[in-house]
């Protein structure tokens, strides 16, 4: 792997990753946390031959939690499934001082075994301090600038035709002021606009629709209280619903947890911790208490039933139309298949 000191911006990092050629250690700099995990999925595609070495040699480690040692540990303890790893330390905006803490990021960076890569990130646009100055030449620094309004432009119709779809340019204003041209928001929401399979045309009418969420009840609180399995689901449902929610946006975000769900309960099957597993599955660490409480609510042998009625709910949603009252609503039985012993 080689090494560079100079810092470099986003689209020539991309352009080395394009050619396969990595360094050794990295710092990630800038608010564009989409295009910082971009980066990292090709940094792995790159590492790694297959999914399962990707998810067993990967480590995923919060400095502003002070999950600093654990960071450096893994990357000195020799994996059994690959000699290749990669260690992601996410949070240095916020990362611990002293020179304890100094001490052990030299340690770690001057002393990287062959086949480990390390990702440092910060949402600043400055290297953090604990990061000792000497060592630039070991570290590849890029900077991750927000996109201008026609890069973002450019992005996402590129995007949406790999999707098959087309934003009209009022959808479009939509879109950027609501995602903030975060590029990570912006692939979910093309990701939850093609799952409603609404229209190929996307209209500020189904955008809209889909991004309703500013009524007094989160289609969220909705979520944590569905899969807390809490008696007040029901009317949430109702409360989002009425707030205008779509019925195919809350089919959506029960899916997405419950791959969520599924993806940590296969990974804690692989020997993975608990908090790795948890930060793997795409979960922030302040909502990991909750996050647990669902997995214990819903263990593997519920999901699939789970799914199956989601997908069923989904099914009888687009064939009747929106319905009119509650009762009739097919997202209320979905809502009692949680509820049930």
């Amino acid at each position: 792997m080689a090494a560079a000191s100079k810092p470099i911006n986003s689209k020539a990092l991309f352009q080395e990753l394009g050619a396969k050629k990595l360094s050794a250690a990295y710092l990630f700099l800038g608010e564009e946390e989409g295009e910082k995990d971009k980066a990292i999925k090709l940094i792995g595609d790159i590492l790694f031959g297959t999914e399962s070495e990707r998810k067993n040699s990967t480590g995923n480690f919060h400095i502003n939690n002070g999950e600093l040692m654990d960071a450096a540990a893994f990357t000195m303890l020799q994996s059994m499934f690959s000699y290749k790893k990669l260690c992601l330390m996410r949070g240095f905006e916020s990362s611990p001082s002293g020179k304890q803490h100094q001490s052990t990021l030299r340690d770690l960076i001057e002393g990287l075994p062959d086949g480990t890569c390390l990702v440092m990130t910060s949402t600043e646009n400055r290297v953090p301090t604990i990061i000792p100055s000497d060592l630039a030449h070991l570290i590849k620094t890029v900077q991750f600038w927000k996109h201008f309004e026609n890069d973002t432009v450019n992005y996402v119709n590129i995007a949406a035709s790999k999707a098959g779809l087309r934003f009209t340019d009022k959808a479009m204003t939509i879109l950027l002021d609501r995602t903030g041209r975060d590029i990570k928001k912006i692939d979910d929401t093309i990701e939850m606009v093609k799952f409603y399979g609404a229209s190929e045309e996307i209209t500020p009418e189904i955008l809209k629709d889909l991004l309703n969420d500013n009524g007094g009840t989160s289609v969220y609180d909705f979520i944590e209280a569905l899969f807390r399995r809490s008696p007040g689901a029901p009317a949430l449902l109702k409360r989002v619903l009425e707030d205008g929610t779509s019925e195919g946006r809350i089919i959506f975000e029960i899916i997405k947890h419950l791959e969520k769900i599924e993806s940590y309960f296969k990974l804690t099957s692989q020997g993975m911790t608990i908090d790795e597993a948890v930060s793997k599955s795409g979960i922030f660490s302040r909502n990991a208490n909750n996050f647990l409480r669902h997995t214990r609510a819903f263990p593997p042998e519920k999901l699939q039933q789970l799914y199956s009625g989601t997908v069923k709910t989904d099914w009888l949603r687009k064939s009747s139309g929106r319905t009119v009252s509650l009762a009739s609503n097919p997202l209320l039985d979905l809502v009692a298949l949680f509820l049930a012993d």
